[in-house]
């Protein structure tokens, strides 16, 4: 399971191809000497090309569903994703409309009960394919909405690979495996994606006083650290190293000095208990 859910991944987030049909009967074990054996793929009659912008959207829009299900901001990704046109996103007043109508879709489409393993805060859904495309289709005649091939293509073949995963382990959940695939897209932006920078900057401020927050820093990085493997000290590296995560610690620290206030009597510089 953990080897096909990691290689349709690998084909539609990270190399932009993938296998369209990965059902059961186009799924090899491929035995080898002396090492665990390794899925082989058949019948690349139905493939799917995904562009890198729509791949940056895509694992933002997870991030930001699970991490904290801001349908505002997912609305905002639909014309990266090529569901809308850009005008619909533009118009503050359709786009207040549009995320209203994907909280009751996301009611439809998403299940939180049970799906917190106790290591972390964050509870990760269970995604209901069946209802995913058909939520989607009752925005067609309001928002001017599409279904792109390659969109109906990847629900399809998760769905299909899901579908072969529970029957041999029954609590399998796609969301959950495509989560940890998303973070690590995010925090490193391979391809420097403002898209990707900007949900990473989502993701860090706190809704209610609209500062970027420590504590939302570790709990990404908590997330991150969890449901991909990786040692905290390791991402850290890795963002760091990356030339997004040097621009969004550039805004940060840009927008914690700006909060440095000047002390009269002392003369000095002093920065508030929140950014100590």
């Amino acid at each position: 399971i953990q080897d096909g859910i990691s290689s349709i991944l690998t084909q539609l987030l990270s190399v932009g191809v993938m296998h369209a049909d990965p059902h059961a009967d186009n799924l090899l074990k491929v035995p080898r000497d002396g090492e665990p054996p390794r899925i082989g793929f058949l019948d690349f009659g139905m493939l799917s090309t995904v562009p890198e912008t729509v791949r940056d959207a895509l694992v933002s829009a997870v991030a930001l569903v699970v991490f904290e299900r801001n349908t505002v901001a997912v609305a905002e990704l639909f014309a990266e994703l090529q569901l809308l046109p850009s005008s619909v996103v533009e118009d503050s007043e359709r786009k207040r409309a549009l995320s209203k109508a994907l909280d009751t879709i996301f009611d439809n489409v998403l299940d939180y009960s049970g799906n917190c393993d106790g290591s972390t805060n964050t509870r990760i859904p269970v995604l209901r394919f069946d209802n995913l495309l058909g939520g989607l289709a009752l925005l067609i005649g309001e928002f001017e909405f599409s279904l792109p091939p390659y969109f109906v293509n990847i629900a399809r073949a998760l769905a299909t690979l899901e579908g072969v995963a529970r029957k041999l382990d029954p609590s399998f959940n796609s969301l959950q495996a495509v989560y940890p695939f998303a973070l690590d897209r995010i925090l490193v932006n391979p391809s420097g994606s403002q898209v990707v920078e900007g949900t990473v900057l989502q993701l860090l401020r706190c809704k209610k006083s609209g500062r970027y927050s420590t504590k939302r820093a570790t709990a990404l990085l908590k997330d991150t650290s969890q449901f991909t493997g990786l040692s905290r000290r390791t991402l850290v590296r890795r963002f760091l190293l990356s030339r997004s995560g040097r621009s969004i610690l550039a805004t940060v620290l840009r927008d914690n000095m700006s909060r440095i206030w000047y002390r009269p009597r002392s003369y000095s510089l002093v920065t508030n208990q929140e950014l100590l």
